[in-house]
Order: C-alpha cells, then structure tokens, then sequence
C-alpha cells in the first residue's frame, strides 16, 4: 500500500512528461507483440523442419523470414523506446530539480540555519537520480513486463490451461512474498539516507569552511566524523542485504518448484502426443518468456523500494511552508524619507529569547551603529528588518509602512547589504559585484568597487 502510495504521487507529480510516457509504453508493447511471435514461428518451423524430406521448402524460409522480420523490427523499436526514454529521463531531472530548487529558494531561513547544507544538496543528488532512474525503468520495462506476460499466459492457455494457471499462480506468491519484506528494507534504506546525508553535509561544510579546520588542526576529527557515518551505513546494510537475500532464495524456490511442474506437464505432453515437437517447444519458450521477467522483478522490486525511500525524503522537503509568505493583497514598499522604526519587538529563536520589548528609530540620513557581545541580537535586528524571520511580537515600519503588510521582494529590493562573512560565486569579479542588480553597467561596476576601496587592486 505505502509503495503504491509513492509511485502514484511520483506519476502525478511527473504528469507533465505524459507524451513520453505514451510513447515509451507504446513502444514496450510492441516489443512485447513482437517477443509473442518468435516461440510460436519457431514451433512452426520445427514441426516443418520434423517432416524430414516431405517438408515444404518455401514454408520453411518463409518462417525464417518471418523470425529475421521480427528481430530486426525489435531491433528498431527497442532502441526508438531507448532513446524516448533517455529524453524522457534527462526531462525528468530537470523538472524534478528545478522544482526542488525553486521551493527550497522559497523556505525560511530557519530551514537553512537548522539543516546541514550538504545534506539539502545530497537530497536532491540522491532523490532525483534515484526518481528518475526508476521512471525510466517503470516505462521501458514494466509495461513490456505486464504486457508480454499476459500475452505469452493467453497463447499457453490456448494449448493447456493446468500450466497457464500453474505459471499464473507464481505472481501473487512472488509479489506477496516480496510485499512482506518491502516496508522494513525500506525502513532499512531510510537509516542508510540519513547517514549518507549526515556524512555529506558534514564534508560540504568543512570543504566551505577549511580554513577553520587547518587553522585548528581538526582535520583527523572530521575524517573521523565522516567514516563514522559511513560505519553506520556499512552496519545497517549487512541485516538489509540478509533481509533481502533470505527472502530472494525463498522466492527463487518457489518459482522452481512450479517450473518443475511446468517441464512435467509439457514433457509428459509432448510424450503422450498431447503437443507436436514443435507446439512443445513453443510452450518451454513461452513459459521462459514469463520466467525471464519473473526472475527481473527482484530487480524491479528493489529499484522501486529505492524510489520509494527516496521520495519520501524529496516529497518531505516539498511538502514544507515556505513559512514567510506576504498577506493577500500586499502592496508594494515606497520609500521617501527612510525612517525606519522598531516598536515594541520581540523575538525568539525556538525557546532562546533574542530580543525583549525593543524600540528605537533610526533617522532618515543618519548612521547607527549596533554595539554588543556576541547573541545581544545585532545580526537578528538586521535580519529582521529584511524579514527573514518573522517577529513574536511588535512591528517594523518603514516611512510608516509595517514592513510585514509590504512584498517581500520590494522590501529587500530597498535595502543594500554587507554581510559579516565575504560571499563569493564562482565567475567574474563584476558578477559577483553586479549580483544584486544583473543589468548594472561597467561604469556603475567601477563605482560600487572604487567605493568599497576595491578598484585599485581588482
């Protein structure tokens, strides 16, 4: 119930790619018509062949025709279906990352200061790559999967319905055995994320941050720290990986035992005169036809239980507020004097009180300058005032407008900031420079760097 949970909120969520979907599953029942044909053009040729001498030549190269025919048709669609899927594949990850990427641009500040940052990163590595192969998997093989064994159970039945039931019989065993496992090996999974992410998160920060390690000699402390996670994901793998494969091996028996029944059946047949050579050989094909995805639905079941885990934590992300939206209706901030007042605020990060009751205006072209220790709550009023937080209590105003009532984005769009830490983007000086107003000229460029004493050595 839960796998089926995830798969159908993964195709809703992908609906948008439904043309590659149709085409991809166009494509795999084809393959799966075209897969039908060649044990049936097979048993024919064998039973021409069984004539001897009195065996009609024609016939005979006709069927060959016929099985090249068929190769080389799925030759051409299999590989029309790869390339759907490819395109599909590549269309997916970019839907699925660039969602991820926008809605994690529209969270709180309070997500950012609570997660690892390496951790967000690894989500959206891990859950898209994970999502998107198993999309791909799930239209290439699972409808050819379902199509050709209901073609090849129709055309067994049509010889013998004991062994059309005797191999319907083994997918309610095999899925059922297989459901039994899937929600602790996904539980299993989960545990191993969450390491991988703790490790990864850990590495991006001391990679940003590697000053700080050389510079206090902790390099052996964060590779510790980073083996220690991967030691958590190695432990719970082992009862995983046991998990599975003493389940795999029953299954497996399963299957052999009713395969077993299924030679009898067409071996005592084909003696009894029941089947023609040739009829019985079409049957054993037929019946490998079904064995083959049988045996694959290990591969499938544990590519989906990865799908599954994975997103999970993706659609956890997605289903978090943004947190700070702006009110119905919120007007633009117009700015004419840039009197900006603090009345009456409080804030809290969680439980820690920041700030009590503060008030206090800063005048329109004057400078203040916030003195205090470390967590008086200077960086917070800052932030606060850009509304990156929102306030217990109190308001901000700005020339008399409250500062929540205003869009976020002409409210920041007012305001020019200097961060404590320098932050830096890969590429140029005048993009980094420009950053806040992408159509900046080179003489405004020049400016801002000559006014931050910067133009002489850039």
């Amino acid at each position: 119930k839960l796998v089926m949970k995830y798969i159908w909120r993964i195709l809703r969520y992908t609906s948008k790619l439904w043309p590659y979907y149709l085409i991809v599953s166009i494509l795999s029942v084809t393959i799966s018509l075209f897969n039908m044909l060649l044990p049936m053009l097979s048993g024919k040729a064998i039973d021409e062949i069984s004539k001897g001498t009195s065996a009609n030549i024609e016939v005979v190269i006709w069927l060959a025709i016929g099985i090249f025919a068929v190769d080389f048709g799925t030759t051409f669609v299999s590989n029309f279906g790869g390339y759907f899927g490819d395109q599909m594949a590549e269309k997916l990850q970019r839907l699925l990352s660039t969602r991820y990427y926008e809605h994690i641009l529209s969270l709180h500040q309070k997500y950012f200061d609570q997660e690892l940052s390496g951790k967000i990163i690894n989500r959206l590595n891990r859950s898209i790559e994970q999502i998107s192969s198993f999309m791909h998997m799930f239209s290439n093989n699972f409808l050819q999967f379902i199509f050709s064994t209901v073609f090849a159970l129709v055309i067994i039945a049509f010889y013998s319905w004991p062994i059309a039931l005797l191999l319907f019989s083994l997918y309610p065993i095999y899925i059922w055995m297989t459901i039994k496992t899937s929600g602790k090996w996904i539980k299993f999974q989960h545990k191993k994320n969450t390491y991988r992410d703790l490790a990864t998160g850990r590495f991006a920060e001391s990679i940003n941050q590697i000053k700080v390690v050389k510079s206090f000699l902790q390099e052996k402390r964060e590779l510790k720290y980073f083996d220690k996670q991967y030691k958590g994901v190695i432990k719970t793998n082992r009862p995983q990986s046991l998990l599975w494969h003493k389940r795999d091996v029953q299954r497996r028996i399963v299957l052999n035992v009713i395969f077993f029944g299924v030679y009898i059946l067409i071996f005592v047949g084909g003696v009894n005169g029941k089947y023609s050579p040739g009829q019985a050989v079409a049957l054993i094909l037929y019946a490998m036809q079904i064995r083959i995805p049988i045996f694959a639905i290990s591969f499938l079941v544990e590519n989906t239980q990865r799908a599954v885990a994975d997103s999970k934590d993706y659609f956890e992300i997605m289903s978090l507020s943004p947190g700070i939206n702006d009110i119905k209706n919120a007007k633009p901030l117009k700015i004419k004097n840039g009197e900006i007042i603090f009345d009456n605020i409080s804030f809290a990060y969680d439980s820690k009180k920041v700030l009590k009751k503060v008030t206090f205006k800063i005048s329109p072209d004057t400078k203040v300058a916030l003195v205090g220790e470390s967590g008086e709550g200077k960086t917070t009023l800052t932030n606060i005032l850009l509304r990156l937080y929102e306030l217990q209590s109190g308001e901000v105003l700005i020339d008399g407008q409250n500062i929540a009532k205003v869009t976020q984005e002409s409210l920041r769009n007012q305001i020019g900031v200097v961060f404590q830490e320098p932050a830096l983007f890969s590429g140029t000086i005048k993009e980094n420079i420009a950053y806040a107003n992408i159509k900046a000229t080179n003489s405004q460029v020049i400016s801002a760097a000559k006014a931050a004493n910067a133009h002489e050595f850039i």
